[in-house]
């Protein structure tokens, strides 16, 4: 079965890369679980020596907060699984896709030029676990996607794709413009040759971590970061860069 960003791709679109989500986002529920468990332990056992208490009044209070404790932990842990499971997220040669949310759906249908700002945030469980939120601001909305491994290389490949679309319109310019004035193929050949030494090469994994040259150019005017001069948005704080 097709993805949601399966789905919504185009016929005129290329899947570059799709967000993976870490199912260790789980293991904080269970530790709460389990830790409840402990709890229901030790308040049963004080109930069983509480001598004020008649033996039904001990035991139906027993298999009450059981039961309620129960509950609680399943329904905790089905409702983060069902959440974990509605974050999809993915990026193409033109766009950027996702959804997240269970009752409430917030979906993401966006052309790459619209994305203002891209950002990584890292709570102390995605810390531990390997797994962290991505925010992405475009000029209509704000949106979350927890949970996602591998966020800053997604990040990246993300930065790719719109330099690369970028560099297609300086391409398709320079082709209309030879096109126009009657430029031979030789100059039409070299201008786009130029053009492509200004890009930085895509990796070959979209997952794979790889290190940017950073050199005196472009600074961001929200952190203060120096970026490369082909940067199009902040390697720290992920605004774009003017």
């Amino acid at each position: 079965m097709a993805s949601y960003v399966e789905r919504n791709l185009r016929p005129s679109e290329e899947l570059v890369a799709q967000a993976r989500v870490s199912w260790a986002a789980i293991i904080p529920v269970i530790i709460v679980d389990i830790l409840l468990i402990i709890v229901l332990f030790v308040a049963n056992s004080l109930v069983r020596n509480d001598t004020t208490l008649g033996q039904f009044d001990m035991e139906f209070l027993s298999a009450s907060m059981t039961v309620y404790v129960v509950i609680i932990c399943i329904i905790s842990l089905v409702i983060n699984l069902v959440r974990i499971t509605s974050v999809e997220l993915g990026v193409s040669d033109k766009k950027i896709i996702g959804k997240s949310g269970i009752v409430v759906r917030n979906s993401l249908d966006a052309y790459l030029e619209k994305i203002d700002n891209f950002s990584v945030t890292e709570s102390f469980w995605g810390n531990v676990f390997g797994y962290a939120t991505i925010q992405i601001t475009t000029v209509s909305a704000r949106l979350r996607f927890p949970y996602i491994k591998d966020a800053v290389a997604f990040k990246n490949v993300v930065m790719d794709c719109y330099e690369a679309r970028e560099q297609k319109k300086l391409v398709d310019q320079a082709r209309f413009i030879a096109l126009a004035t009657g430029t031979s193929e030789n100059a039409f050949n070299n201008a786009v040759s130029a053009i492509s030494q200004r890009s930085q090469t895509r990796p070959q994994s979209p997952f794979q971590d790889y290190d940017r040259p950073v050199q005196a150019g472009k600074v961001c005017s929200k952190c203060g970061f120096s970026n490369s001069l082909s940067a199009a948005f902040c390697e720290k704080c992920g605004g774009r860069l003017v």
